[in-house]
C-alpha cells in the first residue's frame, strides 16, 4: 500500500501538469515478467549479475516481473523536472516486492539536483561486464543519495573543451557492520577534442565512507569537520580510531578514467582504461597494470554484428605485498580492494558487490550481513557482441574467463586461494520485436563450468530463462 500510494503522488506531481501543456510531458516506461528454470539450485552467474541484485542466485525457479518508468516535464529551454521508479519482484522460492529505483530531480542550465536512488545511465549498448567502471555498475541496488551534477558534458570556450561533474551524498540503509554508514561521492571529468578526429576524456572518481556506527568502535565523528576529512581524504582527528589517525578519515576509494574516441564513417570505436586507488600507492600508480581495459566498437546502422566489446581486468598487484623483515606495513601495499579494516561491509550494498562483479564472492555471515569481499584478486578476460538476425530478431552474446586469487592475507605473500580457481561464464540471448504487437520476447541461456562458484570444487550450472516485455 506504501508503494502504491507513493506511485499515485508521484504520477500525479506528472499528470497535473501535462493538463495546462500535454506536450511537455514525456514519459517512457517497461513492464517485464520473466521466468527462470535453472538445471540446479545455481543460476549462472551472466543471468543474475547487473541486475540490481533482483535475481536470486538460487532456486531451481523463479518468477521475476518488473515495472520501471522514466519521465520528464518541460517547462522551457533550460528548466525541465524528471522522474523516475522501479519495482521488481519474485513470486519464484525467494519472494519479495523492492523499489530498487525511486528518484526525482530538476535541469536548470547546465546543472541538475537530483534526489533518490538512482543507476547510472548504461554505456557501451549495455554490453560491458561493469558498465564501462570498477566501482558503479549495476550489480547493486542503488543507494539513496542527494546531488547536484552538470547536465552532461558542458562545453568551455571554442576549442572542443568541456567538463562534467557530480557531487552527491548517500546513506547505507541495508543491514551492514557499520550502521548508517554514510558514502560520499564526486568526480570530475575533463574532455578535448572532437570524435571525427580524436576525443580524450580523462575522469576522477572518489568515494569516501564515514560516520556511522561501529560495533567496536561505537558512534564515529560526524560533525562537519569530520565530514571535511573524509571529503579530502586527510588523516582523522583526535576521536577517529588510531588507524584512520595513521592513514585517512574513514575509507576513501577511487577510480581515474583515461577514454580515447574516435567516429569513422561507418563506426564509432572507444578505448578505456579505468584504474583503481585505494591510497596514495594508487594514485601513484604504484599498483599500474591493475586496471579495466575495454574496447568499443559499434556500427552505425542496423547489422548482423552491430557492436563489440573485449575487456581485460586485472586487480592482482594492489600495489604489492607490503612486507619488511617479515612485518606487514599498511601505508602503502596490500590495498585490499573494496575491502576496509572498520567499514568491513567493504563496498556491497545488500550482500551485492557495487563494483565489478566478477570482485566475487562476498562473505556473508550468518544474518546476510557482508563481512567484505572474498576475492579481489582476479585476471579475467570478457567478450560481448550484438547485432540483427533480421529486422525485428536481435542476439547477443557474452562470455568470460577468470583466474581468482582470493585476497591478499595479512602477514603472507600467499593467495587465498590455493590452487587459483578458474572460471568460464556464457550467456547466449535472442530478442524478437513484432512490428505489428507492443510487445518483445527474449529467451536466454546461461552456462557455467568451473571451481570458483563452489569453494574450489568443479561445477557445472545451465539456466535458460524466457521473458514477455512492454515498453511504453
Amino acid at each position: 500500500m506504501k508503494i502504491f500510494t507513493l506511485f499515485s503522488v508521484l504520477w500525479a506531481m506528472l499528470v497535473v501538469p501535462s493538463v495546462l501543456n500535454a506536450q511537455s510531458l514525456m514519459i517512457h516506461g517497461e513492464v517485464h515478467t520473466t521466468s527462470l528454470i535453472n538445471t540446479n539450485d545455481q543460476t549462472p552467474f551472466w543471468l543474475w549479475v547487473n541486475h540490481f541484485g533482483q535475481v536470486p542466485r538460487t532456486g531451481t525457479f523463479n518468477q521475476l516481473a518488473e515495472a520501471s518508468f522514466r519521465s520528464h516535464y518541460t517547462l522551457n529551454a533550460n528548466s525541465r523536472f524528471f522522474l523516475g521508479a522501479r519495482i521488481n519482484g519474485n513470486l519464484g522460492e525467494e519472494r519479495f516486492l523492492t523499489p530498487t529505483e525511486l528518484y526525482g530531480g530538476f535541469t536548470f542550465h547546465m546543472f541538475t539536483l537530483f534526489a533518490g536512488s538512482r543507476a547510472d545511465t548504461l554505456v557501451m549498448a549495455g554490453l560491458s561486464s561493469s558498465n564501462g567502471n570498477l566501482l558503479n555498475a549495476r550489480n547493486a541496488r542503488p543507494y539513496p543519495r542527494i546531488g547536484i551534477q552538470t547536465d552532461g558534458f558542458v562545453p568551455i570556450g571554442k576549442r572542443h573543451f568541456a567538463i562534467a561533474a557530480t557531487y552527491e551524498e548517500g546513506i547505507l540503509l541495508d543491514e551492514r557492520i557499520v550502521d548508517k554508514a554514510r558514502l560520499h561521492h564526486k568526480n570530475l571529468f575533463l574532455r578535448w577534442g572532437r570524435p571525427q578526429k580524436l576525443r580524450f576524456t580523462f575522469g576522477l572518481d572518489h568515494y569516501a565512507f564515514w560516520g556511522g556506527t561501529s560495533p567496536t568502535h561505537g558512534e564515529q565523528p560526524d560533525g562537519f569537520t569530520d565530514y571535511l576529512r573524509a571529503v579530502f581524504a586527510m588523516p582523522g582527528g583526535d576521536e577517529h580510531t588510531s588507524s584512520d589517525q595513521a592513514n585517512v578519515a574513514g575509507n576513501s576509494l577511487g577510480q581515474i578514467f583515461f577514454i580515447l574516441e574516435k567516429e569513422l564513417d561507418r563506426y564509432r570505436t572507444e578505448l578505456r582504461i579505468v584504474h583503481p586507488y585505494e591510497d596514495a600507492s594508487g594514485l601513484g600508480f604504484f599498483n599500474g597494470f591493475d586496471n579495466l581495459y575495454s574496447v568499443f566498437i559499434s556500427r552505425k546502422e542496423p547489422a548482423l554484428l552491430k557492436e563489440v566489446v573485449v575487456e581485460f581486468l586485472h586487480t592482482r598487484h594492489q600495489s604489492g605485498p607490503d612486507i619488511k623483515d617479515g612485518v606487514f606495513r599498511h601505508r602503502s601495499g596490500r590495498d585490499n580492494y573494496m575491502n576496509h579494516g572498520m567499514y568491513r561491509s567493504g563496498f556491497t550494498y545488500f550482500g551485492e558487490v557495487m563494483g565489478t562483479p566478477f570482485f566475487y564472492p562476498v562473505i556473508l555471515d550468518d544474518n546476510n550481513i557482508s563481512q567484505g569481499i572474498e576475492n579481489n584478486r582476479i585476471i579475467a578476460y570478457y567478450l560481448a557482441g550484438s547485432g540483427f538476425l533480421t529486422d525485428h530478431l536481435e542476439w547477443q552474446l557474452s562470455a568470460s574467463y577468470s583466474f581468482n586469487y582470493g585476497h591478499y592475507k595479512y602477514h603472507s605473500k600467499e593467495a587465498t586461494y590455493d590452487p587459483v580457481r578458474k572460471q568460464f561464464s556464457g550467456l547466449a540471448k535472442l530478442t524478437w520485436t513484432p512490428s505489428t504487437l507492443p510487445f518483445y520476447l527474449t529467451g536466454a541461456f546461461g552456462y557455467d563450468a568451473g571451481t570458483l562458484f563452489a569453494a574450489g570444487e568443479k561445477s557445472q550450472q545451465a539456466g535458460f530463462q524466457l521473458q514477455i516485455g512492454w515498453k511504453f
